[in-house]
């Protein structure tokens, strides 16, 4: 059974280290700032319990390129791990996931923020119908401000997207 919910715990000297470190696409352990995301299958006393979770998918131009998913396989694979379990929390707490790992910036584009070592990395993203999330593209930060160019691309590929897409989230 594969998991879909991550249980959160502060981690202490036992769970520092290789597992803390661990990643694979199946979602094994993920390690983020202190704290370590373990697989949960939602079992609590015999009952399952009801996660209402986003939907996250990238955005994809007309001719099939998708800026975001090629942005994160570019990242070194701890950058890439770190950011792929804040996507998975993202999926999880969706509008309710704020400061430290997301921001808006306006015109209805947030960032997800991710730190690792001294690399700063951002993932641009929209909310649309029905509790699905847009990833629109990312980048390294190297400055203080998120650079106007890339809000102004994540916009164009926001406007893109509901133009072809309009209301309706079946075609996606």
């Amino acid at each position: 059974m594969k998991a879909s919910v991550f249980r959160r715990w502060p981690v202490t000297a036992p769970y520092r280290g290789e597992q803390t470190t661990r990643f694979t696409g199946g979602y094994d352990y993920i390690g983020i700032d202190n704290m370590v995301y373990m697989p949960y299958n939602g079992l609590v006393s015999g009952k399952i319990l009801n996660f209402q979770m986003f939907q996250i998918s990238f955005y994809e131009t007309e001719k099939g390129k998708r800026p975001a998913e090629e942005f994160l396989l570019s990242l070194n694979p701890k950058m890439r791990a770190k950011m792929t379990g804040l996507i998975g929390i993202l999926g999880e707490k969706g509008n309710e996931l704020r400061m430290p790992y997301s921001e808006y910036l306006g015109d209805g584009i947030f960032e997800l923020r991710c730190i690792q070592g001294s690399d700063i990395t951002r993932v641009l993203y929209f909310f649309y119908v029905g509790r699905t999330i847009i990833l629109t593209g990312g980048f390294v930060k190297k400055q203080q401000k998120t650079p106007k160019s890339e809000l102004r691309l994540a916009k164009l590929r926001m406007k893109d997207f509901l133009k072809r897409y309009g209301d309706n989230n079946e075609d996606i």
